[in-house]
Formats: structure tokens, C-alpha cells, sequence
């Protein structure tokens, strides 16, 4: 795991530490593809022919910590809308989920390249480290 442990426990890290690693991505070297890697999955294993896969970790940026607040200002919107029968709160909800997903669809490309880019270095990586048949 990249960055710090939260927990002894590695299943107790899945939920303690989701928000300071950002998005991970597979690569598996047999199947020649790049999926992202669901929050809950332990192993490093490719979805489809569950070989071993190469973890791609993806730094945050300015996108993901928006997200990450409008995932706090949306549902407090909508409580006050609740409370204070104020439709212009649940409009201003409405636009903040929207800008969240437009962000988060943009970020998850920027991602996706970023680990496109990165493959050739993990594959080359992954090589050196094999030990040789000679």
C-alpha cells in the first residue's frame, strides 16, 4: 500500500484509507488491459482472466479534492432545503451534483492517461525484476 497505514488490519485500510491514495488502476501484463480497480478488491488480480495484475496508483489533484467536497456540500444542501423549505437550496444542490459528476468523469479520463503513460514504465520495471532463465 502506498502512503500511510491507517489500521493493522489490510481489510480495515480499504475504507480507512480510500480518500489519500486516489484511484488505482490494473494493468495485466497477459491481457493487454488497463481497468481500474474496484475500492473493495484486496489482491492485485486482472477481473478477467485473474492473473496477476500491475497496481497503477493515481496522485490526487485539485479534481479529486473538489469531488471530495462537493460530496460534503451536496447532502448539507439538500438538509437545508429540508429544513428550511428554500428551494433555491436544492436547486444549488442539483447544479453541485452535476459539476461533481462532470468532474469526476474528466478526472477518471486524466487518470486513465496518466496510467496509460505509466504502463511502459511498470512493464519495464516489472521485467528487471523477474529473475532470468540463463
Amino acid at each position: 500500500m502506498i502512503g500511510p497505514k491507517y489500521t493493522s488490519d489490510p481489510e480495515a485500510d480499504i475504507y480507512a484509507g480510500c480518500l489519500s491514495e486516489g484511484v488505482k488502476f490494473l494493468y495485466c501484463p497477459m491481457c493487454k488491459e488497463l481497468r481500474v480497480k474496484p475500492w473493495y478488491a484486496i489482491r492485485n488480480r486482472c477481473q478477467r482472466c485473474f492473473g496477476e495484475a500491475t497496481v497503477i496508483p493515481i496522485p490526487n489533484n485539485w479534481m479529486s479534492y473538489a469531488t471530495y467536497a462537493l460530496y460534503v456540500v451536496v447532502p448539507l444542501l439538500i438538509a437545508l432545503y429540508l429544513y428550511l423549505k428554500d428551494r433555491s437550496y436544492l436547486y444549488l444542490a442539483i447544479g453541485g451534483l452535476v459539476i461533481m459528476m462532470v468532474i469526476t468523469f474528466i478526472n477518471l479520463g486524466r487518470a486513465e492517461a496518466y496510467a496509460r503513460t505509466r504502463i511502459k514504465t511498470t512493464v519495464a520495471r516489472r521485467k528487471d525484476q523477474q529473475p532470468s532463465d540463463e
